[in-house]
């Protein structure tokens, strides 16, 4: 089975939750409801990707080419990640199965 990986190559940084803007910081309490809020401000490297807003913490770890985390979406497609060597920044890209 052949696996076809979309990205435009283009690091994002990490960020911290007080980097977002109220709204933001909103729609990040509701979505991970499940932490308290001192992790979510404090435990967090969160970026952004086609305008969803990702925790780093919700990828697994993944053995697909250069890539370092995956989170499937269905069976068979999902985002990718690749975490820059400073750990500063994260590369993202979409996979198709």
């Amino acid at each position: 089975m052949t696996t076809t990986i979309k990205t435009n190559n283009q690091p994002r940084d990490f960020l911290s939750f007080y980097d977002f803007d109220k709204k933001d910081q909103k729609a990040i309490e509701k979505r991970f409801d499940y932490m308290t809020r001192e992790e979510l401000e404090e435990g967090c490297s969160f970026f952004k990707y086609k305008g969803e807003i990702y925790n780093l913490c919700e990828f697994m770890r993944t053995h697909m080419d250069d890539w370092d985390g995956a989170l499937s979406h269905s069976y068979f497609s999902g985002i990718i990640i690749k975490i820059s060597d400073d750990h500063e920044s994260v590369i993202c890209g979409t996979y198709l199965s």
